[in-house]
Order: structure tokens, then C-alpha cells, then sequence
């Protein structure tokens, strides 16, 4: 769904465009304009500070530097880190860095964020907190939140809920 593989079957068109056809880079491109991703595993770069992981994506793309480490700032302020910009992945919470993830989910201004068990890895609190931030992206700024989770009380927070039994879908809602 987030083009970070080819479907091997099918048509996946987005904006009418159908991107299995298309090449590896125009895929990247699409991929990024259009996708967040907030991963199970973080995936931080180790040897970056928090304000450069979330300006990543923004490198990729060519967005000026000033205007990358604007928008960093601005969201990881959003997210509550205001104070660890300069902070190394390695000296954060797990919640921190699910709210830095995030942040770098939403770097690209994307119209969908795909989420695979955003709070699977954290306390109840900053579950909470990760839950509600991903509400008020889907309600404030109309970005679209799919989630996977095994979580039952996290998939009743979900607008439309679809359920997955032996690789089969079956709709909740």
C-alpha cells in the first residue's frame, strides 16, 4: 500500500496513476509525497540527532535546508520535544521516540500515515498519547491514518475498522 514493495498482481492507482508500472525512482517520489510511515521498529539513524532524523525525508525530497530544519522543529514541537532537538536516538524514551517517528512521518505533509503498531512498544500513557496525536492529524488536518494492531482496545478507536482472519479480510464496520 506505502510502495515500499511492487505488488507482484493487481493495479494500484493513486491519484488515477497506476504505480506498478512505474519505475523504482517515480515510486520513491510518489511514495514520498504521499506516504508517512510510523514503524513498529523506529528505524532512527543512530549517528543523527532527533531534529536531523526528522529532517530526512525532507533531504530525500530537496527541500532547502532552512526550511527542513524549520518544519523539524515545528513538529517535534508539536510532538512535545521542543527541548530535544539536538538529543541522539540512543538517549530517548520509547515513548520520545515514537513522538519522533511520528514527527518524521509527518515531515512530508503526507495524505496518508500507514502506522504498524505505533503503540505496541509503550506504556499505557504514551500509548494514549500516540493514539491521540494520530486522531487529531486524522481530524485537524485530514490526514489519513491506517493502522495495523493486534491491540482490540486501540482498533476501537478507529473510524472503519477492517479485520484480517487466515490472511482474509472481514469488515468490522
Amino acid at each position: 500500500m506505502g510502495l515500499l514493495r511492487t505488488p507482484l498482481k493487481g493495479i494500484l492507482k493513486i491519484d488515477g496513476q497506476d504505480v506498478t508500472k512505474l519505475n523504482d525512482s517515480r515510486r520513491a517520489e510518489i511514495r514520498n509525497r504521499n506516504f508517512g510511515f510510523i514503524f513498529q521498529q523506529l528505524y532512527m539513524i543512530e549517528d543523527l540527532n532527533l531534529e536531523e532524523n526528522v529532517a530526512l525525508p525532507m533531504k530525500y525530497a530537496r527541500v532547502g535546508r532552512s526550511e527542513r530544519l524549520r518544519r523539524a522543529r515545528d513538529l517535534l514541537s508539536r510532538v512535545g520535544l521542543e527541548n530535544k532537538f539536538k538529543a541522539m536516538p540512543n538517549t530517548l524514551s520509547g515513548g520520545e521516540r515514537q513522538r519522533g517517528a511520528i514527527a518524521r512521518a509527518l515531515s512530508m505533509r503526507p495524505r496518508f500515515n500507514l502506522a504498524d503498531e505505533p503503540t505496541g512498544s509503550l506504556d499505557s500513557e504514551n500509548g494514549g498519547l500516540v493514539m491521540r496525536m494520530l486522531k487529531e492529524l486524522n481530524s485537524n488536518e485530514r490526514v489519513g491514518v491506517i493502522l495495523v494492531t493486534h491491540d482490540e482496545k486501540i482498533a476501537g478507536m478507529a473510524l472503519r475498522r477492517a479485520m484480517m482472519k487466515d490472511g482474509k479480510f472481514t469488515y468490522a464496520d
